[in-house]
């Protein structure tokens, strides 16, 4: 019998479906339109562990100068070598800073850009919120309560939130109905800004205007996904396909992505040695310098020893 390929295979997979109630095989029809339907990633994708090493290079560092540029942009004089000397310490306090900041705030935080010009620096900063953000998840204790009150007041902020029920930087959105109120807690933009404003032009001692962009999904960016897998990979014990599947109900559109490969690597599911489990949707080449790649990675602490996760995310060119 002669061998059939892998993507044959694959082909087949993708158009053969079993039909449980009628106990019978379905055959799907080809979109050769490629018209939008809605796609489940875990039943298209492929799930397999392995104990192979391998050895790949950064996509991101690869395609760097060719399909992105630099998130750092300073103007500076020629002769200055002060500023060009110090930049590079103070971007490393300023990444600790925020991560620090975000994960305190049960946000995610994606990425920041920095420009610098006529000495005061503009920086932007992405970041996801999710979902299922309760008051129990921003819980505050009394010792922290009193540290933002006298933050508060300092900066003269607006203090309509209560500090007894959760964080001052949270407020709770009012619903359509005037009687009832939703769940889920909402960032308080104003207060938050000033904050960062006020913590951050300590470090670069100078005038610092910042801008928050809050993302809509989690396939926007690899970081995002790393952060929060990692995340859901805590909160499961180590279990991967349950990570797996809570970090796909997060996510509404499937349609901005060619692509998804997840590598999981540790004590999954308990296990007594160490392993790696991988997960793949669609397409990711790896070797073409033309594909828009996004990478990311992440690690999370688990009673069973740190379990260090890795993203690639094929997006669709705009």
């Amino acid at each position: 019998m002669a061998r059939r390929s892998t993507k044959l295979l694959r082909f087949e997979n993708s158009i053969y479906r079993y039909d449980k109630t009628e106990s019978s095989w379905s055959v799907d029809s080809v979109n050769n339109l490629r018209q939008e339907t809605k796609v489940n990633v875990i039943d298209k994708g492929t799930h397999a562990s392995c104990k192979h090493m391998s050895q790949k290079v950064n996509p991101i560092l690869l395609r760097r100068g060719f399909l992105d540029y630099w998130d750092s942009t300073k103007y500076i004089s020629f002769k200055e070598t002060v500023i060009s000397a110090n930049s590079f310490y103070k971007e490393i306090l300023l990444k600790e800073f925020l991560e620090r900041t975000f994960k305190f705030f049960s946000l995610i935080f994606d990425k920041y850009t920095i420009k610098e010009i006529n000495g005061s620096t503009y920086i932007e900063l992405f970041f996801y919120q999710r979902k299922d953000l309760s008051k129990r998840d921003l819980l505050l204790l009394p010792v922290e309560q009193k540290r933002f009150g006298k933050v508060l007041k300092e900066l003269s902020l607006d203090q309509t939130v209560n500090l007894n029920n959760y964080n001052p930087f949270f407020e709770q959105p009012a619903s359509k109905n005037s009687g009832n109120r939703d769940k889920s807690l909402v960032l308080h933009h104003k207060n938050f800004i000033f904050y960062l404003e006020n913590k951050i032009s300590k470090i670069f001692n100078s005038t610092v205007h910042i801008k928050l962009v809050q993302r809509t999904s989690l396939l926007e960016s690899a970081n995002l996904m790393a952060q929060f897998f990692a995340f859901e990979v805590e909160r499961s014990n180590a279990n991967f396909k349950r990570a797996l599947n809570e970090t796909f109900k997060e996510i509404k559109d499937q349609k901005k992505i060619k692509g998804l490969r997840i590598n999981c690597s540790g004590r999954l599911g308990k296990a007594p040695m160490a392993k790696m489990e991988w997960f793949k949707f669609g397409q990711v080449p790896l070797s073409r310098i033309s594909a828009k790649l996004d990478y990311s990675y992440s690690t999370s602490l688990t009673k069973y020893g740190i379990i260090g996760t890795k993203i690639w995310l094929y997006l669709h060119d705009k």
